[in-house]
């Protein structure tokens, strides 16, 4: 795992910080999104090479992107990214969010993480909504989202097909004013 005493922390948590992608970190990304433990709850379907992942990397920084990796506080370890794709005419930003180590999934990063960026989104970036898909198998990542405040807005019924099978796709939101 790529880590580094030298990072440069743009979010501060309790367990967790966020930090800009560095590009040592490229290999640990292409490691996740090809990890099929990981990917199963992706929409991503092929594998990704380290040039491309470079590429992603370059561009996700940009006008209306922002990425940033989730590190472990007392490790300072990567243990996952979150992303907002920012639609600034309508102040409204699409949240996607990865633990890649499937050993730290499960310790409440993800829910910190999701807290602190969602928080940058509304009081800082200026978003009056933040949304996000998910597969409704996904009852962990579901659950989590409602407890953070976000409502389903609708059911892509048999939208996805994977691992031989269509699944239903959530889309669900939070307005800025439903924030805690």
């Amino acid at each position: 795992m790529s880590t580094t005493d030298n990072d440069i922390i743009f979010l501060d948590g309790r367990k967790i910080y966020l930090r800009s992608p560095e590009k040592s970190d490229i290999p640990l990304f292409v490691r996740w999104i090809n990890d099929e433990r990981i990917r199963k709850f992706l929409t991503v379907r092929k594998p990704i090479s380290t040039d491309k992942e470079e590429e992603i990397v370059k561009r996700f920084n940009t006008g209306n992107n922002v990425h940033l990796v989730i590190c472990e506080k007392t490790k300072r370890i990567p243990v996952g990214s979150v992303s907002y794709e920012i639609n600034w005419i309508n102040r409204r930003a699409e949240l996607g969010i990865m633990i890649g180590e499937v050993a730290l999934q499960g310790k409440g990063y993800g829910e910190e993480a999701m807290r602190i960026f969602i928080d940058y989104g509304f009081k800082t970036l200026n978003m009056h909504k933040i949304v996000l898909e998910v597969y409704a198998f996904n009852e962990r990542a579901v659950k989590l989202y409602g407890k953070l405040g976000f409502k389903t807005e609708g059911v892509f019924k048999e939208h996805s097909y994977k691992e031989g099978k269509y699944h239903d796709l959530l889309y669900m939101g939070l307005i800025d004013r439903d924030w805690k």
